[in-house]
């Protein structure tokens, strides 16, 4: 059974960018960004903070890396997100994020989702 729903390739630029907007609750209307946005936006504290990290650190090495590829992926149920950089030999293998993304998502199995400011 194959559960992925979307994927979707960014530059070192356009994925922190594609972070800050989610988290401002600037969502894309359709296609595999909007699948995206939906996942980080679950939990945007611990998704959104950690991604944030992780697109800032990616950022700044594009100065001297200028063919960084970052591919997202996410599933079906928004339950896992899949990260693989390219062009960057010295990061963290990336299963080591996802760990903890989807470690996350069955903490709080019943806690519905809420956006930012809501209590």
């Amino acid at each position: 059974m194959d559960t992925h729903s979307a994927g979707y390739q960014f530059t070192a630029d356009s994925f922190r960018r594609f972070i800050i907007r989610t988290l401002t609750d600037n969502i894309p209307p359709d296609g595999d960004e909007k699948e995206i946005a939906r996942f980080i936006l679950r939990h945007p504290a611990f998704n959104g903070g950690w991604l944030l990290f992780l697109a800032a650190e990616i950022h700044e090495r594009s100065r001297t890396h200028n063919s960084i590829t970052v591919t997202v992926s996410v599933d079906n149920y928004l339950s896992w997100m899949d990260i693989a950089v390219s062009g960057l030999p010295e990061l963290p293998d990336m299963p080591f994020c996802d760990f903890f993304i989807r470690r996350q998502q069955f903490i709080y199995p019943g806690v519905p989702p809420t956006k930012s400011g809501e209590e």
